[in-house]
């Protein structure tokens, strides 16, 4: 790869992420109106039974590549995230990100109630209290128990906003030292993730949505690699260390994807065969 001088921040598009996006977009797609949906109504499709016997069964795929999409959407959006945070103030940027989301989520949510489009059976009592609707306005309501989840997709979008907001907190040292940003956002995570089970429900729902940030910072990892801010072996480290906070996190919190039949990322052969061939 050529060499790029970290203090000058590229400009213009990138083409291998769109490439990224329109695979990972099908692949959403396909788990919704192919894959989950056929299952749901119990019926089958040749593309499906193709498609199950070449590559989800073997692979032990979860939700039939749904969450494959997902990962990678959150892959691409640690790259591009932390390549806008380096010619963005903290405040521009978070102004951005507010209508970059919350705009569209307001409006899914208007027709979510306007027409009942619930994902599950929804208690309007909740809406009695300002703090509940609060949540659901600000996407928080994942945090909170209970979550009195409107749209069930939207916890996607919690995850980019729990990330928006540490990326807004550590601009600074992104733009100083991607390796001391790494080491602080992984830090963070570490911690919350292993104090889940001390401090409550919400704190506990906190760390299961921190739980997904590790993938993001994998994103990152290889953007500061590809910008010239760290060299090949600094972003291959960092990004294993990714990848075992967030093994650390299903093992800890996100206890059902150690099922074989329910792996996501194998858990590091289902953390070492559910420790140690229990």
């Amino acid at each position: 790869m050529m060499e790029r001088d970290y203090s000058i921040v590229p400009r213009g598009e990138f083409g291998f992420i769109n490439l990224l996006r329109g695979p990972a977009a099908l692949l959403v797609v396909y788990s919704h109106f192919v894959g989950q949906y056929l299952g749901w109504i119990h019926q089958t499709y040749w593309l499906k039974r193709w498609v199950d016997a070449l590559f989800v069964q073997p692979l032990v795929i979860v939700d039939q590549f749904g969450q494959l999409g997902v990962m990678v959407f959150f892959l691409i959006s640690g790259f591009i995230i932390t390549h806008v945070a380096r010619s963005e103030n903290p405040l521009r940027f978070c102004i951005r990100r507010v209508f970059r989301i919350y705009p569209a989520y307001w409006l899914v949510v208007f027709a979510v109630f306007a027409f009942g489009l619930f994902d599950s059976p929804f208690d309007y009592s909740a809406l009695q209290n300002w703090r509940n609707v609060l949540r659901i306005a600000t996407i928080t309501n994942y945090l909170h128990d209970p979550q009195n989840t409107v749209l069930g997709v939207a916890w996607t979008l919690q995850i980019e906003v729990m990330f928006y907001a540490l990326i807004a907190c550590v601009t600074p040292l992104i733009r100083r030292s991607p390796l001391l940003t790494l080491g602080v956002e992984l830090a963070f995570v570490f911690v919350v993730m292993a104090t889940a089970h001390g401090a409550g429900a919400d704190w506990f729902l906190f760390a299961a949505n921190v739980d997904y940030l590790p993938y993001l910072l994998i994103g990152q990892a290889i953007y500061f690699y590809w910008a010239g801010g760290l060299p090949g072996w600094q972003a291959l480290v960092l990004g294993l260390l990714a990848y075992c906070a967030a093994v650390f996190g299903i093992w800890h919190i996100q206890t059902a994807f150690l099922d074989p039949a329910h792996s996501r990322s194998w858990a590091w052969y289902w953390h070492l065969e559910y420790s140690y061939g229990r």
